[in-house]
């Protein structure tokens, strides 16, 4: 009889152990959690500030553009397309970045999260295939436009040289925050796959 009394006591002494270990464990899991979470949430802030900048800066360039192309000379009807290409940019910033901007990660279905970031990722994909060829055509029509605004010699190459030099700068800038926020995006998104296997 003592013997089974002692095998129960240690049985029933492992059994405590063991819902020991396995509060731990869950204890283990959420705090693992709330850590991937954490990460996953700093990255999508990045993408947030960058959003946020390239929506700034879109909106910004149109009473700039309007000024620069009153100031210059230029036609009306320029302006008013470039005012409208500018406006389209600031839209299309704004609504690829508005289901970002709504992300909580400490708390949104990481499915839907990976969803917004692959919207995200796909639109900057889609805006250079179209305005790439949009800025080219819109570039030769500003020099075009500028030419033929009739300003002095000095003044145009001035103008022209600080075309070409502001394209260069902002073309890189564009081109190296589009990959950043590519880069951003794809790192997102697999660990967002990563965590929901």
């Amino acid at each position: 009889m003592d013997n089974r009394y002692f095998d129960s006591a240690e049985l029933q002494d492992m059994k405590e152990q063991i819902s020991i270990l396995k509060g731990k464990l869950d204890k283990e899991v959420i705090v693992n959690d709330a850590l991937i979470r954490k990460v996953l949430s700093d990255k999508a802030d990045k993408l947030k500030i960058m959003g946020l900048g390239k929506t700034v800066v879109s909106f910004l360039s149109i009473p700039m553009m309007v000024w620069c192309t009153t100031f210059l000379g230029m036609s009306l009807v320029f302006t008013i397309v470039s005012v409208a290409m500018l406006s389209v940019a600031f839209l299309y910033m704004y609504s690829s970045h508005r289901d970002i901007n709504r992300t909580n990660l400490m708390c949104d279905d990481l499915l839907e999260v990976g969803e917004r970031v692959a919207r995200l990722k796909q639109r900057y994909s889609s805006w250079i295939k179209y305005s790439v060829p949009v800025f080219v055509a819109w570039f030769s029509w500003f020099f075009y436009e500028l030419y033929n605004a009739g300003l002095p010699l000095l003044n145009l190459h001035a103008a022209v040289i600080g075309l070409v030099v502001g394209g260069v700068i902002g073309g890189t800038i564009g081109v190296v925050r589009y990959r950043k926020i590519q880069r951003i995006s794809k790192e997102l998104l697999q660990e967002i796959e990563k965590y929901r296997i």
